[in-house]
């Protein structure tokens, strides 16, 4: 993270600071400069058009860089709130009875890793226990055998999503036959 602003190179004359001439920049303050425009060349192309209109009288990279900062994350209390908020949804995290397992999954993803670029970190384990919390009651057994079966403190999350989902796979299919059973009744 820059934590120097970049200003263009001045040199004082009686007591008095100016602007120095191009020609009497140092290889340094020429290489600083350089740099700078680089930096501020990648910021103009890499945004949106509505947001250079804001950006585009700043003069060095680190200003555009706080621009930047406060237009999409706010300041340090909207950030703290926006962080409350989404652990707030993350505690109260639930399953939707129509919800496929794959869909819960993607939104509780979504959700953990917005967190995490945010700054707030759950551990592996504790991701694992939320997944089988969040399930709805018919899944008590078999969040009961997967408790049981493996060491949930070392288990990849992704594995229990596939155990989750070959057995919604083999619910379904259940499902399917004890509907072809009754219309055969």
């Amino acid at each position: 993270m820059l934590t120097h602003q970049y200003h263009t190179p001045t040199k004082e004359i009686n007591e008095i600071k100016i602007e120095k001439p191009f020609d009497e920049w140092t290889a340094l303050e020429r290489e600083l400069d350089e740099l700078n425009a680089r930096a501020c060349n990648t910021l103009h192309c890499a945004i949106f058009p509505d947001d250079y209109i804001k950006i585009s009288m700043l003069n060095s990279a680190k200003e555009i860089w706080d621009k930047l900062i406060i237009t999409y994350e706010g300041t340090s209390e909207v950030r703290d709130a926006y962080i409350n908020r989404l652990v707030h949804d993350y505690e109260l995290f639930r399953m939707s009875p129509s919800e496929s397992n794959s869909d819960m999954y993607r939104r509780f993803m979504k959700r953990t890793n917005i967190l995490h670029s945010l700054g707030r970190i759950y551990k592996n384990q504790d991701l694992v226990y939320k997944i089988l919390r969040c399930l709805p009651k018919e899944w008590d057994a078999k969040v009961t055998v997967i408790s049981e079966a493996k060491d949930l403190s070392t288990y990849p999350l992704d594995k229990i999503l596939g155990s989750l989902i070959s057995h919604e796979q083999i619910i379904t299919q259940m499902d399917k036959l004890d509907g072809s059973s009754k219309k055969e009744k």
